[in-house]
């Protein structure tokens, strides 16, 4: 499978894209509050920045800021313009309030289970909203879906190594204790996003004879629509028509009206 960018993606205003944005870079931000007060870790680029800040000292938002510049421009090859300047934006505001709120936020008594518990709901959420709007957080995400399409490697293993190793350099720096606490952080951002994001919870089939794009399949934190039937010689060497890529728009759309308002991943 290679992933393609819809061409029909949820149509906002800008004034709900700037609404979307700021609450999801806001959120992330308030996250990684939490975090760094408590001490604990989490995954992806963000995990990196924070380890980074934890061994040198430096801001958490300029660090992550600094990160994610080399992976626009795969950003802009992979996902197009629209895309990586929401990325831009929503990476912006994550890094400059992550610097501000600690001036303004501040906790007496926090239990790092509880924390890792808030957090993991507050990122979750942000995610959400930023992908609603077209955007991400960047990063290792992008690098994923560049790999997968130069080497067929799969997004969610790179990124699952990634997490792998960001866990492993975190024991050089935290207790064992304080990494099982960040754990649970992350598992809390990945629940939320898998149960909230997807179109549906169960298998939807249409009632016709066995036809193209006739049934919707939830998996993991996505939702696939299939398929198409066709004849090809060479198996291994797939093109995608983007005809039969808005064949499968329509077809989704016949089954969960307000379909083609969601983001298309994969083709």
């Amino acid at each position: 499978m290679t992933e393609i960018i819809s061409e029909n993606p949820a149509r906002h205003t800008a004034l709900d894209d700037l609404q979307g944005l700021a609450y999801g870079g806001t959120m992330a931000a308030f996250g990684i509050v939490i975090l760094t007060h408590l001490g604990l870790v989490t995954g992806q680029t963000a995990g990196l920045a924070v380890l980074i800040s934890y061994a040198t000292g430096w801001g958490f938002g300029p660090v992550f800021f600094v990160i994610n510049l080399p992976f626009y421009w795969l950003g802009y090859r992979r996902m197009g313009p629209r895309f990586v300047a929401k990325t831009f934006v929503a990476v912006a505001i994550l890094s400059v309030m992550a610097q501000i709120l600690p001036h303004y936020v501040s906790f007496a008594a926090l239990h790092p289970g509880i924390g890792a518990v808030i957090f993991g709901f507050c990122s979750g959420s942000a995610l959400l909203a930023l992908f609603r709007h077209g955007a991400s957080l960047g990063g290792v995400g992008i690098v994923a879906l560049w790999l997968q399409d130069q080497t067929g490697f799969k997004a969610g293993w790179t990124q699952l190594l990634f997490d792998v190793a960001v866990f492993a350099l975190a024991l050089t720096l935290r207790d064992v204790t304080t990494v099982a606490w960040s754990f649970l952080g992350a598992l809390v951002v990945n629940l939320v996003i898998a149960m909230n994001h997807r179109l549906v919870n169960t298998v939807i089939n249409r009632c016709v004879y066995p036809t193209d794009g006739d049934i919707l399949v939830p998996v993991h934190t996505v939702s696939i629509i299939g398929t198409t039937d066709i004849h090809e010689t060479d198996p291994d060497h797939l093109p995608i028509p983007r005809k039969e890529v808005q064949q499968m728009l329509d077809a989704g759309e016949a089954m969960i009206p307000g379909f083609r308002k969601a983001r298309a991943l994969h083709a």
